[in-house]
Formats: structure tokens, sequence, C-alpha cells
């Protein structure tokens, strides 16, 4: 068996909580580019989009949360019958965002109906 000498970890991905993080400085910015027209380019705050505010200078964000486990039991990996629920589970949250993402866009249509509706008799 050979031994891993030296590994390089920045060839790892981010954790999901540090990518969050990412994610929301990387909107954060795209919104200032997308507005920066406006005399007020974004309503974000710095501080609730993946920065800290440290001696007047704003500084990563890196992640929320603990830096370790609170238990061994956290990272230990799910078993077949756990997986196969957490996934039904996704399933199951995924297709409940879909029905209220198309419940949004037909009461959209229906107020955009009544205000033409509005329009014509007027």
């Amino acid at each position: 068996m050979k031994k891993v000498v030296s590994y390089d970890s920045s060839n790892l991905p981010p954790c999901q909580r540090e990518l969050h993080q990412q994610l929301l400085r990387t909107a954060y910015i795209t919104n200032i580019w997308r507005n920066c027209h406006l005399k007020e380019p974004t309503i974000l705050t710095p501080e609730n989009n993946g920065w800290n505010l440290i001696d007047s200078r704003y500084d990563f964000n890196w992640f929320e949360g603990n830096t370790v486990p609170s238990s061994i039991f956290d990272i230990l990996l799910q078993g077949p019958a756990d997986t196969a629920t957490a996934q039904s589970t996704e399933a199951e949250e995924c297709i409940s965002d879909e029905e209220n993402i198309v419940e949004e866009s037909d009461d959209d249509e229906n107020s955009d109906s009544e205000i033409s509706d509005d329009a014509e008799e007027n």
C-alpha cells in the first residue's frame, strides 16, 4: 500500500456550508454589477450575504455553524435504508416546491388577465 506523502487540499470540493456562503457572495456581487447604473445598485446587505464586518473591513464568512461535528455519529455514512428514506424525502420536497411554483405562476396569469380586462373596460 502506498503512503500519501503530501496532498493538495485545494483539490477537494468545498463543503455544503462553505459553498452556500460562496454562492451568497456571488449573488451579492452579481446584483451590484447588474444594477450598477442605478443610484442604489443593491438593497442587499453584505453581512447577510457571506461577508463579516471586522475592524471596518469586510472579510469572508466561510461557513455558518460549528467547525467540527458535535459527535462521531454526525459524520458516519448512512445505511441503505436510511439513504432510501432520505432520497424519498428529498424527492417529496422537490415535488412540493414544483407545485408551489406552478401555483404561483397560475396566480400571476390570473392577475394579468384581470388587469387586461380592466384595461379593456376603460
